[in-house]
């Protein structure tokens, strides 16, 4: 078969040879007879690290942050349409060598690195994984700055290569701007914007535990201000406002008109979610919190700050 009619499309390849050098930068696949062909149309190709689900999540992560930038880890192609909101498809291709190959227009053999895609039967551990019903991750970009991915499905095509549908694990909707024009107190207001930038930070880094953490800090801080602007004695913590707030709506036999059913309830939700994230709790319940889960209680971190008048959106 001519070059002409070997396809070079991603979807079908077989390896991939990846020149780096900064003259270069393309991807390239090898003829039946071993030369290097561009692959066409130029993939978008994503380091990655896969984490098991086996693993604690939040240390797994920060372990292979520092392993994206080693150009032995996995590539993801990812397959058009690639699309980073919902889902997207990709094609793993791992390490295999760094050769030397002679490329057009070069008067030399040049240094490039090859990656194959594994099949069915290669042992890796993301298909042993989805083999026994868990979904794992994978945590792509570099070092400075990640995206995490899970595994929603994997199959094999009629090549018996590996394709993933993998499902960004990230918060879309954007946090408010907090509203401190009725807090006349200086060190409350620093309290609350430096647990609010650290809660920005630990979404960055994929820090569950404290996006959690922070979420309940600033609750706790803001039911106490609003029970207090409502001509109620706040309690010394968040379990104690809410004890407050429920024993108030047990009195009014009917939703209080200064804090509503969903804000209560939304609050109490990041309070049993930060008890969770307790060494015994996890033990007890036998796993972590997963980060979906996290990520969902910023939602209900904004439905309070609404209610209390302190977000602007």
């Amino acid at each position: 078969m001519g070059a002409e009619h070997v396809s070079t499309s991603i979807e079908t390849v077989r390896s991939i040879l990846i020149d780096a050098s900064p003259s270069h930068q393309a991807v390239l696949t090898e003829s039946p007879s071993g030369y290097p062909l561009l692959v066409q149309p130029q993939p978008m190709l994503l380091r990655s690290v896969y984490i098991t689900p086996d693993d604690d999540l939040e240390s797994a992560i920060q372990r292979a942050r520092d392993r994206l930038n080693n150009a032995k880890e996995p590539l993801l192609a990812m397959l058009p349409p690639y699309e980073q909101v919902h889902e997207a498809v990709a094609r793993i291709f791992v390490f295999d060598k760094e050769q030397k190959v002679s490329l057009s227009g070069s008067l030399s053999n040049q240094p490039i690195t090859k990656y194959v895609s594994p099949q069915q039967g290669s042992g890796h551990v993301w298909v042993s994984d989805w083999q026994q019903g868990k979904s794992g991750y994978f945590l792509t970009g570099h070092s400075g700055s990640t995206n995490l991915w899970k595994v929603a499905r994997m199959d094999i095509d009629a090549f018996d290569s590996i394709i993933f549908v993998l499902s960004p694990v990230r918060f879309l909707s954007g946090l408010p701007n907090l509203q401190f024009a009725n807090i006349s107190d200086a060190l409350v207001r620093a309290e609350l914007e430096g647990h609010y930038t650290e809660l920005r930070t630990a979404i960055a880094l994929h820090s569950y535990r404290a996006i959690i953490t922070h979420a309940r800090s600033i609750v706790e801080k803001a039911l106490g201000i609003w029970l207090s602007r409502n001509g109620q004695v706040s309690g010394k913590d968040l379990n104690e406002h809410l004890t407050i707030i429920r024993d108030l709506r047990l009195q009014a036999k009917d939703e209080l008109d200064w804090f509503s059913d969903l804000a209560y309830h939304s609050a109490q939700k990041i309070r049993l979610l930060h008890a969770r994230t307790h060494i015994d709790r996890a033990v007890k319940v036998g796993r972590s919190v997963q980060p979906e889960l996290a990520l969902s209680c910023i939602e209900d971190l904004k439905e309070v700050l609404r209610e209390t008048r302190l977000a602007v959106e």
